[in-house]
């Protein structure tokens, strides 16, 4: 029976080292790889909208691209979709950052875990007039574990996160969500953990036909 509890101990050590191994943090949804095409003014906000795919997203962090930098200190936040525009209504905290606003890519800290199938606003907090950097191009990248995250094309606007008066905008704003994502496991992978199902599976026949309780 000891012998039996290791083996169940070692199989539950191993898959807890596989999962640990599998999951970190990544660019859940991004599109900074698009070329700028000018800093975009807030009203005196910035707002980006997105879709959550099949999976809920924890977001842990959000990396913001600058093109214009007024010296303050900003932030982040996730407000809920209004009829297409963001809402007052604030999902979470802010993510934060303690350091002035600098032309260039700046990552804001938080903890937010976002409903499946949803839309969602992100909203830059501007205090002193600094400028997002905006795209036309309309990709982006997805990590496969949302289940098909989207940026809309053109999904934007301008206005006061305070007021929630808000105008559309055709441009994208450029920014990265990230946070915890599993890999799909290629079919080696996939391979390698059959067989260790399969090794374990084997042990424990083995060990319970040692002890005679096999049915026969």
């Amino acid at each position: 029976m000891n012998i039996t509890r290791r083996l169940h101990s070692t199989l539950l050590l191993l898959a807890g080292l596989f999962l640990a191994a599998s999951v970190h943090a990544a660019p859940l949804l991004t599109n900074l790889a698009n070329p700028t095409d000018g800093s975009y003014g807030g009203g005196p906000d910035s707002a980006q909208s997105f879709t959550t795919g099949t999976q809920p997203m924890n977001v842990t962090s959000i990396n913001v691209e600058w093109a214009s930098a007024g010296g303050g200190v900003n932030r982040v936040g996730f407000y809920t979709d209004n009829a297409g525009a963001p809402s007052t209504t604030q999902v979470g905290a802010f993510f934060t950052n303690p350091n002035p606003t600098v032309v260039g890519t700046m990552n804001y800290v938080g903890d937010v875990t976002l409903a499946a199938g949803t839309t969602y606003w992100i909203v830059v907090d501007i205090t002193d007039g600094s400028g997002v950097a905006y795209t036309f191009t309309t990709t982006f990248s997805a990590d496969p574990s949302t289940g098909g995250a989207t940026y809309p094309a053109g999904g934007s606007a301008w206005g006061d996160n305070i007021t929630g008066v808000w105008n559309a905008d055709p441009a994208n704003l450029k920014m990265a969500l990230i946070g915890p994502a599993a890999p799909i496991p290629t079919l080696g992978q996939w391979g390698m953990i059959i067989l260790s199902l399969l090794i374990g599976l084997g042990a424990w026949a083995a060990l319970r036909r040692q002890h005679g309780k096999v049915a026969i």
